[in-house]
C-alpha cells in the first residue's frame, strides 16, 4: 500500500520567533512559528487553531523563555475540539511517562524552567505533542 498524503500546510519552519506574553488564540497562519513563553506576564492560556482536515501538517514549538509566575501556562485545544491532544512527556531527571490520549490541554506548571519545550503537530483530526522538561511534572497533561 502506498503512503497517502493527508495534508500540506504552509509553514514558517521555526524561522519566525515570537514571544507570547498574554493569552493567545493561534491561527492557521501561525504554523511553523517558534513561540517563546514569558511566564512573568499574565499569560494563562494559549489556544491551538480549530481542528480541521484543512490544517493537517500545522505545527509549532513553544519554549519557556522567562519564568517568574507561580501559575501555569496552558496550551489547549480549541473549545470545539476538546479531548484531541495526544502527548508524550519526558523529563531530564529520568522520569518520563507514556503520556496520554484524549486530553484537553497541557500545562507548563510552576516547576517548569527556562528551556523546557513543547512541539505540536496535527494530522487534521488530533494534536500530537512532544514535551521535554527539566523536572518531573514541569509539563503535564490534563483532560
Amino acid at each position: 500500500m502506498a503512503n497517502a498524503k493527508i495534508g500540506s500546510q504552509t509553514s514558517w519552519g521555526h524561522n519566525f520567533v515570537e514571544t507570547i506574553t498574554a493569552d493567545r488564540v493561534l491561527k492557521p497562519g501561525d504554523s511553523g512559528k517558534l513561540f517563546m513563553i514569558d511566564k512573568s506576564s499574565s499569560i494563562s492560556a494559549i489556544t491551538l487553531p480549530k481542528m480541521s482536515t484543512g490544517i493537517a501538517g500545522w505545527n509549532c514549538k513553544f519554549i519557556m523563555q522567562v519564568i517568574g509566575s507561580s501559575k501555569s501556562a496552558n496550551i489547549k485545544a480549541h473549545a470545539d475540539d476538546q479531548d484531541t491532544i495526544h502527548i508524550r512527556e519526558n523529563a531530564t531527571d529520568g522520569n518520563s511517562t507514556t503520556g496520554g490520549a484524549d486530553k484537553d490541554y497541557i500545562s507548563l506548571s510552576s516547576s517548569s524552567v527556562k528551556g523546557d519545550w513543547v512541539e505540536c503537530v496535527t494530522d487534521g483530526t488530533s494534536w500530537y505533542m512532544l514535551s521535554h522538561s527539566t523536572a518531573d511534572a514541569g509539563i503535564t497533561s490534563t483532560g
